[in-house]
C-alpha cells in the first residue's frame, strides 16, 4: 500500500525536473537536438560547431571543455581526471609560444577547444609564467574560429 504515494511522488518529482527543462518546443518538433542542448549548457556551441567547421582528419584538444566529448564527431584528446595535465607539461618543457605549437603538433593535435573563463579563473586556472606562456601561445599561434 506504501509503494504507489511513493511511486507518484517519485513520478511527480521525475515530471518536475524535465519540466525546468522546457522541453515542449523540442518534444512538438518546433526545436532542434542541437538547440535544445545549447540551450541546458551554451558551451555545447562550440561542439557543434567543430562537427560542422573541421576535417575528419582534424585532432581536437579539450581543455577544461567537461566530459561532453561525445557530442564530438572528430577525434579528440583530453584530460577529464586532472583537467589540463597534458597542457601543464607542454607548457612545464615549452621556453615559446613556438615550441607549444611544435608540441601540439607533434601529437597531433590541430585545434583546440577552451573553457577560457575557466583557464584563466584565479582559483582553477594556470598561473605565473606558465599562464603568461599560454595566453602568448593564443595570441602568437593559434586563430579563433568561434568564443
Amino acid at each position: 500500500m506504501m509503494l504507489i504515494p511513493l511511486m507518484l511522488f517519485n513520478t511527480w518529482q521525475g515530471a518536475g525536473e524535465t519540466l525546468k527543462k522546457y522541453p515542449f518546443a523540442y518534444l512538438s518538433g518546433k526545436e532542434s537536438r542541437e538547440h535544445y542542448l545549447v540551450r541546458q549548457w551554451d558551451g555545447l556551441a562550440m561542439y557543434f560547431e567543430a562537427n560542422e567547421r573541421l576535417l575528419s582528419t582534424d585532432r581536437v584538444y579539450l581543455l577544461n571543455m567537461k566530459n561532453y566529448a561525445y557530442y564530438l564527431d572528430r577525434a579528440w584528446r583530453a584530460d577529464f581526471v586532472f583537467e589540463r595535465f597534458w597542457l601543464e607539461k607542454i607548457l612545464e618543457y615549452s621556453r615559446t609560444p613556438l615550441n607549444v605549437l611544435d608540441r601540439f603538433k607533434e601529437r597531433g593535435i590541430t585545434h583546440l577547444l577552451i573553457d577560457e573563463e575557466f583557464i584563466n579563473s584565479a582559483h582553477a586556472g594556470l598561473e605565473g609564467q606558465r599562464k603568461e606562456l599560454f595566453n602568448a601561445f593564443l595570441f602568437e599561434q593559434t586563430m579563433p574560429l568561434k568564443r
